[in-house]
């Protein structure tokens, strides 16, 4: 398996505990223009429900492709810019403190913007609303713990098949 595969799969693991085993298939699905189909059936949270047809992990890695150069931008300027965004989306349903100015705060303002997207591309594929932010979060943070092995799942995702 490579890093890629492994990556989605430990995205599996905080979002999707049900759909842990196939997430590598369902990356090459991703990858060769699988999509979740809106009228197969409501979304099952925390899992993969075989009569469903709904994937959260598919819906996630379609949030991501969206926003993947965002997500790359922030990924390239190293652990101290990267420690910052964790910062700011550990925060961000507080009352926050405003982030400084230059390179960093703006790529933490460009990715708080990719994950009001990721969130509104989650609950426009049937995730509840109060669910999606808890798992936009959860995939942002996991790109950003091995930040090497999402570049990789990025430009993945960016050449897949629509």
């Amino acid at each position: 398996m490579d890093a890629a595969h492994a990556l989605v799969q430990r995205l599996a693991e905080r979002i999707a505990d049900d759909e842990v085993e196939i997430a590598p298939d369902l990356l090459d699905g991703y990858l060769a223009g699988e999509r979740n189909d809106p009228a197969a059936a409501e979304p099952v949270l925390g899992g993969f429900d075989i009569a469903s047809g709904f994937s959260l992990v598919l819906a996630v890695l379609d949030g991501l492709r969206a926003n993947a150069e965002v997500i790359s931008t922030v990924l390239g300027l190293g652990s101290a810019a990267t420690g910052l965004v964790v910062n700011l989306i550990s925060i961000r349903t507080g009352l926050a403190r405003r982030p400084a100015t230059g390179a960093p705060a703006d790529a933490a303002r460009s990715l708080l913007q990719a994950l009001d997207s990721i969130e509104q591309r989650l609950t426009a594929s049937g995730v509840p609303a109060e669910k999606a932010p808890e798992i936009g979060r959860a995939a942002l943070l996991t790109l950003l713990e091995r930040p090497d092995d999402a570049r990789r799942l990025l430009d993945s995702l960016a050449t897949a098949r629509a």
